[in-house]
Formats: structure tokens, C-alpha cells, sequence
């Protein structure tokens, strides 16, 4: 509500501002500022009001000016931004042009240095017998970044809940203290020396806040670090451990005698090496099994139905078309029943439209199938072309092992299509599949507990580990000691962290490769790196031209994969110049900032989850409405609506019309419903019944609600959910009787006979049908039809077998005259 009151009132002031515009701009416009995480400091000089009753106003404002003129080069040392004088105060930010990890301690610093200075003031104001004094309030949080009223160049301020905190901060501070937040205390305490206060209350705060004193520098200060990605390829150090763990593995494929495949569970937490480790291994498990094809396919989260297993379906027709010189991949297809025999050739025949559905070769073809009917059609024939593979590949004495990596994001049919094949394969030529997924997700969960595993999960690297690593990348006494002890400290063994910060150290031109050496040019171990994972990925792209971070922050719009026409059209629709965008993808592709698909050009991805994430939360609310209604615009020019229904409705949903998402959601549900994949079009759906609640509707919408509940009544009989299933029945007959539309009545009323057979409650089932066929306006209809077949089946099971064959034999004669019309 409070999201609908703010568009409401910034609509109408919209409106107020354009009445007085000279001219009227049609293109979209994007509002100019970010969100972004940042250090906020206040100042406050205390006795300016006592001074001010006893100077001439000019003495007053020279003493003054200078006192801040000195303040503001205190900040801007610091890598501050000053914000705003405001009388006998300062604003200052630090981070808000470019993000560091050290934004608290270089705030705090500012703070130190202005008390030092005002120290030097005072002993040159002793001679007027003047003294003044300050109050120094900081906290860390996010705020927007943005121009306000008439936008002047380079010019922002920042607002938000932090810089209200910040400021009371300042007001509640000890004189000549600084206070600061406990968000600011956790990024400094190894550095500053600080001071509990306990909580205090804090206006405009419902709790009391958490406050610390900084007392002034540590002894010995504990430098933080930052994570960022060196190079496309480091090199790999130890694991010695888990490497003779997985080399045991292969060797014991290699010798299996059973026809189950072997399991290998390889866990960690992001960026631990899983994936580092394993091709590794594979590389030299290669170099000794000659005849040993490996398959890998990576999960992506919203990849379509089938995407894992369609991916090693793929790879599969390659294998086989190297191997007889044929290239089309629809023949490969249909002669690969020749390596199947009996009944397994003739489903594989029947089953082949599917797997050419799924390959994306031509549709599904025509069927009255259910959604289970058509998953178990699915499933069949991707096991038995896998079968047909498999034997094909025994006449080379070829074996193969299947590699699963980011499992955690595998979508659902594939997951359970996988299953399906553990449980009903006999597998001659497949060693083994191994898993790979974060520490937090077990896939063993799914797997059958007839199958040999083995789990495996990756620990931080040691201290001479990530030094080695660092040395075989850079070489040896490249870093200064104290900033590779700060470094080191701070990795925590996370070699994917260390490659990150020496990526940042590149970009920043403190870290120079030199002929036949890297050499260090930066300061001092104090040099400003992100103290977040956020706020390291944030200055990546701080560190951007200006065209390529409008150029990622667009691309972070349409998801962690983008595709390249979209982000075009995009351009296009907010004027900009489109003529670089490929320059633009290849140079950030050279910055390890995404990756281009190998099989698909136009497709790239984003090489962390997390860049995405970051790179999209600093835009504006404002802004990403507007690029979410454009990208689902661009992708209705670019591609059919049906292949693109849940992309199309995701953007209009995230937009400031979500009400369009609702014909392309339906669409979207309706698809995933039929691949029964019901658990991940349920949350979809119910954000449309959502959109279509607590306000009146309209012809139009009261269908797309009529549709909606329609899919959920399937997806409640398909996951045996009877309380929900009961639940919108109800809600489909008080809608149809709401609108005292027949068809609508009578389609509810069929629905809830067949719930009632379900549930066996024959006679009240026999009584709801009976009610139908009273409808008159669905008289020898398919309706009409489905209302004698259930009389038919709960006369049936209620033993009145003529009754039965009556209305079952009525049943057959309507279907084959509304089949012959």
C-alpha cells in the first residue's frame, strides 16, 4: 500500500511539473542517481551561536569559511564527497561517486583528521579567546544518490534512513567525540580503537540503537580485503587431499563391473574451487582413459524445461556425429533407433517429436495427453535415446561420465527426469555422474539409495596455499608484506576471493604487468579496496567508462543471462547509441565481468549471480520499472510471445503496469502446467490472482482470474493438494455464479463431479452431474459430454453397472458426433 501511495503522489506531481515544461520529452526518461551503500559523516561545530553574538558578521563568515574550507580537504584526502554545508555543519559521503571497501575507516580517518586540525584552529582563535568544538556522528547504510530540483553537473545529495541515522548520530555524540553505528564499529573495530556507549534511543527509531566512540587509531591495524577475480585461468595449488579422493574414483570406474553408475557429490561454498578441482582431475583422468568421454552441463536458475538433460542431448549428437560424419541432427535422431531393439525402438520412434520439441527442432505435436501422460512420454524417450547412445557407444568401447555443475539451480523436470532414468536404466557404458553444488543444497536427497556414492566437500585452502597462489599468479614479493598479510587475513581460503582482489588491484592500475613481471604502484596497505562482497563488485563497475556501466546496468535488467537483441532493443528505446554494444560485450568479457554462450552468441551471462544482483540493486526503484516495461516491450518485437511468456510477464510484473503481465503469466503458467512443472508455475500464478485482488475488475480480467484458477484447480489435482483443490472449486462456482454465465457454471460444476469421484462420493457426484445436463446452453457439448461420463463412472463404482453403460455408451456417441462436426 505504502509502494501505491508513493506512484499515486509521484504521478500526480508528474503531472503539476509537466503543465509548466516548454516542451514535452516522449522518450523514457531515467531519473539520474543510484542506490548505493555508503559511509555518511556528520560534523557540528559547537559554540558558532555564541561566537556569532559577539563578532562583526564578515570576521564571523572568515572564520568560518576557512574552519570548513580546511574541514573539506580533510574529507576529500579521504576519498570523501562533501555533500552540503549547512550552517555550522557538514555532510560528507564516502562512497557515493566510487564504492571501497574501506568507506567506514576512511569517514572515520576524515573525522580524526578535521578533530587534529580543529585542535591547530583553536590555538590560533586562543588569541580572540575563542574556542570551538565538535560533535562527529557516522553510519553505513544505503541511500539513493541522486540530483534534486534543478540538476546541475556532478552535483548529488544522498537520502535515506542512514543519513537520518548518521545525523542523529552527530546530535547525540559526546562534544569533541565521534560516535558511530554498530554497522560502522564491525568494519573498523580491527583498526580503530573504540568505546561502547551501550544503545541509545535514537528518534524516528522504534529500538534503541547500538553507539560506540572511536578513540583513535589501533597499534596495529588488521587491513580487510576484497574479493575479485584475476585472471580467466589461475593457477591451481594443493587439494592434494580430495585430488588422490577423486583420482580413487575414476580409478574405481574404470574397473566397475556392475551396470549402476557411481555417484560423486562435490560440495563448497561459492567460489571454494569445486569446479577448479574437478577439471583438474578430469584433465588428468583423460590423459590415462583414452576412451572415456566426459559430458557437462551447467544449471542455470529459469532455464527452460528440460534445459540440464537437454544439454547432455545435445553433446550426445555430437559424440555420435563425429563418429559417422553426419551433421543433421534430426537423422542422427531417427537412425539412432537402429540401435535399439523391440518395443524400446517403437516408443523410441513415438517418443522422437518430443526430444525434437525439446531440442527446440520443431513443437510439440498435436495430443490430448494430460501433463502426466505427456511427462512420462518425455521421460521414456530421453532414456531411451540416452539407452540407444550408450549401445552405440559400446561398438567404439566408449564409456561416459556425466557432470551436473550448480546443481542447486536444475530445474525441475530435468531433476525428475533424471530420477526417472536412475530408477529404470540399465546402464552399460555410464561410469559415472558427479554433482557439484554449494554447501548448502544436498542433492543426495533426490538420488535412489540403491547407488554408490561418494560426498566430498571442499574446505577453505591453508594460509600457504593462497599464498603460493598468489606468488604462481603474480610472482614472489610482488605485493608489500603488510598488504599481503592484510590480504591473506581476509581471504579466509577462498581462492576465487584472493583472484578477485588482484583482478581490482589490475583495474585499478595498482597492480602493473610490466615485461616479464607484475609490478606493484599502489600506496600503501591502506589503499581503498570494497570491504563487502557488494561493495568489491560495486567498485568494479564504479571503475567502469561511463557507456560500459550504462552497458551492464541495462544487461543486469533482463537477468544473470541476457540476450544481446534485447539489450539492442533496449538501447534503442532509450535513444542511446547502439553502434558500440558489441565492442562494449567483448570489453566486458575481458574484464570477467560476464561471458558469452559458446553455443549461442547472442546469449551472455553475467559471471556471478552476485555481480547481477549488485549491479541491478543500485539502479533506481524508478529506473528499473521503466527498463522492465521497455525489456518486455523489446522481447514481444524480438521473439513470439509463447516462447518468451514467462521472461515477458517476470518484466511487466517488476514494471509500474504489472496488470499487463497477467495475458503472458496465464501463457506462462498454462506451459509449465502441461511439463508439470507445478511447483514453479504455482508461485507464478498466484502472483497474477494477486494483481486481480481488493479492487474492481473488468470483463478482461475477470476471464484472466476465471483462467488462472482454472490451471490451479489442475495443478492441485496433479499434486494431490484436495484441501486447495476443494478451496478453488469453490471459488470457480461463486465466481461463474457471480456472472450468471452458464458455461462457466457448468465447467465448475463438471470440475467438482470429478473431484467428488476422486474423493468417492459417488451419489453427491451423480447429483452435481445430473445439475449439468439441466444447463440447457451446453447441451451436446464437450461439457455436456464429460457430465455423462462421470455419471457413467460413479454409477460404475457405485455397482449399477446398466446405469453405467447407459450414460457411458451416450458418453462415446456425443464424442464421436462433436469429433465428426
Amino acid at each position: 500500500m505504502e509502494q501505491k501511495w508513493l506512484d499515486d503522489f509521484t504521478a500526480e506531481l508528474q503531472k503539476i511539473s509537466s503543465s509548466r515544461d516548454e516542451t514535452k520529452i516522449e522518450k523514457p526518461q531515467l531519473r539520474a542517481g543510484e542506490r548505493r551503500a555508503v559511509a555518511i559523516l556528520f560534523m557540528d561545530l559547537k559554540g558558532f551561536t555564541a561566537i556569532a553574538e559577539k563578532m562583526d558578521p564578515e570576521e564571523l563568515h572568515k572564520i568560518i569559511d576557512h574552519c570548513f574550507k580546511i574541514f573539506t580537504r580533510d574529507i576529500e584526502k579521504f576519498g570523501g564527497y562533501l555533500d552540503k554545508y549547512e550552517g555550522d555543519r557538514i555532510m560528507a559521503l564516502f562512497g557515493a561517486k566510487k564504492s571501497s571497501e574501506f568507506d567506514s575507516e576512511l569517514a572515520v580517518k576524515a573525522g580524526l583528521l578535521m578533530q587534529s586540525h580543529l585542535e591547530e584552529i583553536n590555538q590560533v582563535l586562543k588569541k580572540r579567546e575563542i574556542t570551538l568544538e565538535m560533535r562527529i556522528g557516522i553510519n553505513f547504510g544505503t541511500v539513493v544518490a541522486a540530483p534534486v530540483g534543478k540538476e546541475r553537473p556532478g552535483d548529488f545529495t544522498a537520502y535515506g534512513d542512514a543519513v537520518n541515522l548518521a545525523s542523529r548520530l552527530e546530535s547525540n555524540a559526546p562534544v569533541g567525540k565521534i560516535l558511530i553505528s554498530e554497522e560502522v564499529y564491525q568494519q573498523i573495530k580491527g583498526n580503530f580503537k573504540c568505546s561502547a556507549l551501550g544503545s541509545i534511543p535514537v528518534k524516528g527509531k522504534s529500538e534503541p540503537v547500538s553507539v560506540f566512540t572511536v578513540e583513535g587509531p589501533s597499534e596495529r591495524a588488521i587491513q580487510r580485503w576484497e574479493r575479485s577475480l584475476l585472471c580467466q585461468k589461475s593457477p591451481f595449488v594443493n587439494r592434494v587431499k580430495e585430488k588422490e579422493q577423486i583420482k580413487h574414483y575414476f580409478q574405481s570406474l574404470a574397473s566397475k563391473l556392475t551396470d549402476s553408475p557411481e555417484i560423486l557429490l562435490l560440495q563448497g561454498m561459492p567460489g571454494i574451487g569445486k569446479s577448479r578441482l574437478l577439471y583438474e582431475c578430469v584433465q588428468a583422468c583423460s590423459d590415462t582413459q583414452n576412451h572415456l568421454m566426459i559430458f557437462q552441463s551447467r544449471c542455470i536458475p529459469y532455464g527452460p524445461s528440460y534445459y540440464s538433460l537437454s544439454s547432455f542431448i545435445l553433446q550426445g549428437i555430437e559424440f555420435i556425429s563425429k563418429r559417422t560424419g553426419k551433421n543433421d541432427v534430426k537423422q542422427i535422431l531417427e537412425e539412432l533407433a537402429q540401435e535399439l531393439a523391440g518395443k524400446d525402438k517403437e516408443f523410441y520412434q513415438q517418443g522422437l517429436p518430443f526430444l525434437l520439441n525439446l531440442l527446440g527442432i520443431q513443437k510439440y505435436p498435436d495430443s490430448e495427453l494430460d501433463s502426466r501422460e505427456l511427462q512420462l512420454k518425455i521421460f521414456l524417450a530421453i532414456k531411451l535415446f540416452f539407452q540407444g547412445l550408450f549401445n552405440f557407444a559400446q561398438s567404439t568401447k566408449t564409456s561416459f561420465q556425466l557432470i551436473f555443475d550448480d546443481v542447486q539451480w536444475m530445474d525441475i523436470a530435468s531433476r525428475e527426469a533424471l530420477i526417472f532414468l536412475l530408477d529404470q536404466m540399465v546402464f552399460k557404458s555410464l561410469q559415472g555422474i558427479i554433482f557439484i553444488s554449494r554447501d548448502d543444497f544436498d542433492f543426495s536427497q533426490f538420488l535412489p539409495r540403491t547407488l554408490k556414492s561418494l560426498s566430498i566437500r571442499l574446505s577453505p585452502l591453508s594460509k600457504q596455499d593462497c599464498q603460493e597462489l598468489i606468488e604462481k599468479t603474480i610472482g614472489a614479493k610482488v605485493l608489500p608484506d603488510q598488504l599481503l598479510d592484510n590480504i591473506l587475513g581476509l581471504c579466509q581460503g577462498n581462492p576465487y576471493f584472493l583472484e578477485e582482489i588482484l583482478i581490482c588491484f589490475q583495474n585499478r592500475n595498482y597492480l602493473v604487468q610490466k615485461p616479464e613481471k607484475w609490478e606493484w604502484q599502489g600506496g600503501s596497505a591502506q589503499v581503498p579496496l570494497p570491504t563487502t562482497i557488494e561493495s568489491l563488485l560495486l567498485s568494479r563497475i564504479d571503475c567502469l567508462p561511463k557507456q560500459l556501466k550504462e552497458t551492464i546496468q541495462l544487461a543486469s535488467v533482463l537477468g544473470k543471462s541476457f540476450d544481446r537483441k534485447i539489450l539492442f532493443k533496449l538501447l534503442q528505446k532509450l535513444e542511446k547509441e547502439t553502434e558500440e554494444l558489441d565492442n562494449h560485450l567483448h570489453l566486458l568479457s575481458r574484464l570477467g565481468l560476464i561471458h558469452q554462450s559458446s553455443t549461442e552468441p547472442h546469449q551472455f551471462s553475467f559471471t556471478q549471480n552476485l555481480l547481477q544482483q549488485v549491479v541491478y540493486n543500485s539502479l533506481l526503484i524508478d529506473n528499473r520499472k521503466i527498463l522492465h516495461q521497455l525489456s518486455a516491450d523489446a522481447l514481444q518485437e524480438v521473439y513470439p510471445k509463447e516462447e518468451k511468456a514467462f521472461s515477458i510477464a517476470h518484466h511487466y510484473l517488476n514494471s509500474a503496469h504489472p496488470d499487463k503481465a497477467l495475458p503472458h503469466l496465464l501463457l506462462a503458467v498454462q506451459q509449465w502446467v502441461r511439463d508439470f512443472r507445478c511447483h514453479e508455475a504455482l508461485p507464478l500464478l498466484n502472483q497474477g490472482l494477486d494483481l486481480l485482488k481488493d479492487k474492481p475488475l473488468s470483463k478482461e480480467e475477470i476471464n484472466y482470474q476465471w483462467q488462472l484458477l482454472i490451471e490451479k484447480e489442475k495443478i492441485a489435482e496433479l499434486v494431490n493438494d484436495q484441501q486447495t483443490r476443494a478451496q478453488v472449486l469453490e471459488q470457480l462456482q461463486n465466481l461463474a455464479q457471480a456472472e450468471n454465465h452458464p458455461l462457466k457454471i457448468a465447467l465448475s460444476k463438471t470440475l467438482t463431479s470429478w473431484f467428488e469421484i476422486n474423493l468417492g462420493k459417488y451419489e453427491q457426484a451423480i447429483r452435481t452431474a445430473q445439475q449439468i445436463l439441466q444447463i440447457s446452453e451446453i447441451k451436446d457439448n464437450a461439457i455436456y459430454a464429460d457430465a455423462l461420463h462421470y455419471l457413467g463412472l460413479a454409477h460404475y463404482n457405485l455397482g449399477d453397472y446398466d446405469q453405467a453403460k447407459n450414460y457411458l455408451n451416450q458418453t462415446l456417441a456425443l464424442r464421436k458426433k462433436l469429433k465428426d462436426r
